[in-house]
């Protein structure tokens, strides 16, 4: 993988010392362009956060146990969780086995299928009213990049916007 050399991306550790390909970027919703990361989350109305890794193929199911808070069985299969017929900005809203409580009561979790069956993307969002300023985040496939997407849930609204925006500049990352 090769990334474009003006944006000057360092490398970070990963946990068994070897240098790693994970870069977080703040990404302007209206533009696509690198934003000026405010100080305070809460002010974090008009961009979104990418946290890219490029260094391993990672199925966005694979975080699916994760974000439950459930045991990891990797992969994760369709059989391991089950579909609720609700759903969340075109998302099908899903309950893994063995999904803690406390996830139940303040997260949101649906998926993405692929026409083959796979999960494509895992979107997981903060109900309303369970933090004082309630998170979505994405995680997708981004090419060659995992991805995870993170934006305030008020802005879930704006979710296919947010989706080509990253997608553009992940894109934008490789020479």
């Amino acid at each position: 993988m090769t990334y474009r050399p003006e944006y000057e991306l360092t490398f970070i550790p990963g946990a068994s010392g070897e240098v790693g390909k994970t870069e977080l970027f703040a990404v302007d919703i209206a533009t696509g362009s690198p934003a000026e990361e405010p100080q305070n989350f809460r002010n974090r109305k008009s961009y979104f956060t990418l946290l890219v890794d490029g260094l391993a193929y990672s199925k966005p199911a694979y975080s699916l146990a994760a974000l439950a808070a459930a045991p990891v069985k990797q992969p994760l299969t369709v059989s391991l969780f089950e579909t609720t017929d609700r759903m969340l900005a075109g998302f099908e809203e899903v309950r893994v086995k063995d999904q803690a409580d406390h996830v139940t009561e303040e997260r949101q979790i649906a998926v993405e299928f692929a026409p083959d069956g796979e999960v494509s993307a895992v979107l997981a969002c903060d109900k309303i009213g369970a933090f004082p300023s309630p998170t979505c985040s994405l995680h997708e496939q981004l090419g060659l990049f995992s991805s995870k997407i993170t934006f305030l849930r008020s802005e879930l609204f704006r979710i296919k916007a947010i989706r080509d925006k990253a997608w553009r500049f992940a894109f934008c990352l490789l020479e």
